[in-house]
């Protein structure tokens, strides 16, 4: 494995974030910690889907609602595997970026 992708987070919401312009993933992150404590989900979420190899299908249904509303992700990327993961963050991405690969 190369130092490049190793260093790669296998987590897709970490990846997800990791691609996102920092100050965006900030407040991202920001919002769904908050909201997840609000709900009590913090801690699983903490404990068991942050880690670095998780089945997010493991995670809880609200939890995955409350990520999907400020992540911009799909059902499918809790349910299915990684290509479908990279599209989508290929998706979420994209508007941020475009901008700048036009200048």
């Amino acid at each position: 494995m190369s130092v490049l992708t190793s260093t790669i987070p296998k987590n897709p919401i970490a990846r997800l974030l990791g691609a996102l312009p920092a100050r965006v993933a900030e407040e991202k992150d920001r919002a769904i910690q908050q909201e997840l404590m609000a709900v009590g989900l913090w801690q699983h979420y903490r404990q068991n889907i942050a880690k670095q190899e998780v089945d997010l299908g493991r995670m809880a249904i609200r939890g995955a609602n409350i990520i999907k509303i400020h992540l911009g992700v799909s059902d499918d990327f809790f349910t299915k595997g990684r290509e479908v993961q990279d599209e989508e963050i290929q998706r979420i991405i994209a508007p941020y970026y475009e901008q700048v690969l036009k200048n």
